[in-house]
C-alpha cells in the first residue's frame, strides 16, 4: 500500500505507471515462475492504448484548432 501511495502522489510516477501496465497486455500478461499459479486463475482488464488524460488532451487540440479555423470573430456556442 505504501508503494501505492508513492506511485498515486505522483503524476509523473502515475503516468509511468499506466505505461508499464499496458505491456501486461502482451506476452507479460501471465507471471512465470511461483506467481503463475495466480494468473492462471485471474484475469485482469486489459488496459486501454489511450489514457483519459491523453484522449482528453487530444479532443482539446482539435476543439481548439477548430476554433483557431472559424476566427477569432466567431461567435462561441451557446447552450
Amino acid at each position: 500500500m505504501d508503494a501505492l501511495a508513492r506511485v498515486f502522489a505522483s503524476r509523473g510516477r502515475y503516468e509511468r505507471a499506466q505505461r508499464l501496465a499496458r505491456l501486461g497486455n502482451g506476452p507479460l500478461a501471465r507471471l512465470p515462475g511461483p506467481l503463475s499459479g495466480w494468473t492462471e486463475m485471474r484475469e485482469l482488464p486489459e488496459v486501454p492504448e489511450r489514457s483519459f488524460r491523453d484522449w482528453w488532451a487530444e479532443r482539446d487540440a482539435v476543439d481548439g484548432a477548430a476554433r483557431g479555423a472559424a476566427g477569432p470573430d466567431a461567435a462561441a456556442p451557446t447552450s
